[in-house]
């Protein structure tokens, strides 16, 4: 929370100012495709990524009338340092029993796709200045094939749930 939220909250801050002052800006959050859709051992990760898409989205609305767009950068796995256990990747300090197989489970699969990751981070650099540069730019960017399979299916998924329980839930208002 304190590097994905607060943190970029403050740089933000910092730059707002002088973005207002010149009456332009255009400020690229890093989510992930983790700030969509939670994945397993993932829950604190996704909580800070689904606070900053909030925030983001709700900046963007907020600061349009300063001139200053905000834009969520969601991407899925790319060939990074991310899942490099000598560099980026942090297994918790905090070790529960219960949780032993499955934290080692998914310790694996950081190690396994450690440098073996679909996204390559030049093609993003690219994509993501056209997109900036574009007369009509985005408020999410899903970047990566992978990234658009899995939030395709993740919204399928979520409309087929909404669809199924909508009776339950425009019940719940007052009869007039």
């Amino acid at each position: 929370m304190k590097t994905n939220v607060f943190g970029t909250m403050k740089i933000t801050h910092e730059i707002l100012p002088l973005m207002r002052r010149q009456g332009a800006g255009f400020v690229v959050t890093v989510s992930s495709t983790s700030g969509i859709k939670a994945v397993k051992g993932g829950a604190v990760y996704s909580a800070s990524k689904f606070a900053l898409e909030g925030w983001s989205e709700g900046m963007n609305i907020d600061m349009q009338p300063f001139g200053i767009r905000f834009m969520l950068l969601e991407p899925g796995a790319f060939r990074t340092d991310f899942a490099n256990e000598n560099a980026s990747m942090q297994l918790p300090d905090l070790q529960i029993e219960a949780y032993n197989e499955e934290r080692e489970n998914l310790a694996n699969v950081f190690r396994t796709m450690n440098g073996t990751q679909a996204g390559d981070p030049s093609k993003l650099a690219k994509g993501l200045i056209k997109v900036v540069n574009a007369e009509n730019p985005p408020v999410r960017l899903l970047i990566s094939k992978g990234a658009i399979s899995a939030v395709k299916e993740y919204y399928k998924n979520c409309y087929a749930e909404f669809e199924k329980w909508q009776e339950v839930s425009a019940d719940s208002d007052f009869e007039e």
